[in-house]
C-alpha cells in the first residue's frame, strides 16, 4: 500500500465497492472475485482478502473447475491451517482427485470454454458463439438468425443481438442478459453504477472501442475490464488488447448503458 498514489489506492476502493456489489449478486462470479481479491491485497487488507479468498474457492468448485478450487484451498489452508472448512474441503477435492473424478480429463466449464471462442479467426465477430448458444437451444430461427448477421456484416451493426432478439419479441432484454451471462460463464456489470477513471480511457483506442461498441471501465493488474454486448468478439479483444497491451476481461452490459458511456467518453 506505500507505493500506492492517493489516486490508485482511490481507485481501487471505487472498484472494490462495485465488485462487492457484483458478488452479493452473482457469487459464482470468480472473475469478479479474482479482482476483489487483488484489489484487497494492493491495500494490504489481508482479512478482506481471505474472506474473499474463501469465497473465490467455493466458486470454482461449484463451477467444477476442480485445479483452481484446488490451488485455492492449498493457498487459504497456508494461512488459516486451523480452518475445519477448508480442511474439510481441501480433503474432499484431493480425494475426488485420487479417485480420477477430479484432476485428469477435466473439463474446463469456465473463462476455457470462452476462450476456445477467441482462440479462432481475428475475423470472428462474435457469430459463431451466438449460433452455439442459441440454434442449438432452438431460441431463434436459423433464417431469422442469418437474417441479423447480414445485415450485421460488417460488425458492429446499429442494434446490438441482444436488442434485435427483444424487437422481435424472440426474449426481453433481461431474459437475453441473463441467458447469454450464463450460456458464456461472463458476469454481468450495472454500468451505470460504476465510477469510471478518465485515466484509464488512455490506455485504449477510443475510436476502437466505439466502433465495436465496447466500453473499457476498469483496468486491475494486466487486464483490462471491458463492458460488451458481444462477448464471443474475437475479434474485437484482438483489437483492443493488441493496443493496449492488456487482457480483455468481458463483462456483459446493457447495450443502453454501454452506448451511453461511449456517448459520454470517448466520442468527442
Amino acid at each position: 500500500m506505500a507505493n500506492l498514489t492517493q489516486e490508485e489506492e482511490a481507485q481501487l476502493r471505487d472498484t472494490i465497492e462495485m465488485f462487492e456489489m457484483i458478488t452479493q449478486t452473482q457469487p459464482d462470479d470468480y472473475q469478479s472475485l479474482l479482482i476483489l481479491k487483488e484489489a484487497y491485497f494492493k491495500l494490504n487488507l489481508e482479512s478482506d482478502m481471505l474472506r474473499v479468498s474463501k469465497m473465490l474457492a467455493r466458486a470454482y468448485r461449484k463451477t467444477e473447475q476442480t485445479s483452481a478450487a484446488l490451488m485455492e484451498y492449498e493457498a487459504l489452508y497456508e494461512k488459516l491451517p486451523g480452518d475445519n472448512d477448508i480442511s474439510e474441503a481441501l480433503n474432499e477435492i484431493r480425494k475426488l482427485s485420487s479417485q480420477g473424478d477430479g484432476l485428469e480429463g477435466e473439463e474446463d466449464k469456465g473463462i476455457g470454454q470462452f476462450l476456445k471462442f477467441r482462440s479462432g479467426s481475428l475475423a470472428n465477430n462474435g457469430r459463431s458463439g451466438f449460433e452455439k448458444i442459441f440454434l442449438k437451444s432452438k431460441k431463434i430461427g436459423q433464417k431469422e438468425f442469418t437474417n441479423y448477421w447480414h445485415h450485421a456484416n460488417p460488425y458492429p451493426p446499429k442494434e446490438s443481438f441482444l436488442e434485435f432478439l427483444d424487437r422481435n419479441k424472440v426474449m426481453t432484454l433481461d431474459e437475453s442478459l441473463l441467458y447469454v451471462s450464463q450460456k458464456s460463464n461472463t458476469p454481468f456489470v450495472p454500468l451505470a453504477l460504476y465510477s469510471i477513471d478518465p485515466d484509464i480511457l488512455k490506455r485504449i483506442d477510443k475510436r476502437a472501442c466505439a466502433r465495436w461498441q465496447v466500453f473499457p471501465f476498469d483496468i486491475v493488474s494486466r487486464s483490462i475490464l471491458v463492458a460488451t454486448t458481444n462477448p464471443y468478439s474475437a475479434a474485437a479483444a484482438a483489437e483492443i488488447e493488441s493496443k493496449s497491451g492488456l487482457r480483455v476481461i468481458w463483462y456483459l452490459a446493457n447495450p443502453a448503458d454501454v452506448r451511453q458511456s461511449i456517448e459520454k467518453y470517448l466520442i468527442n
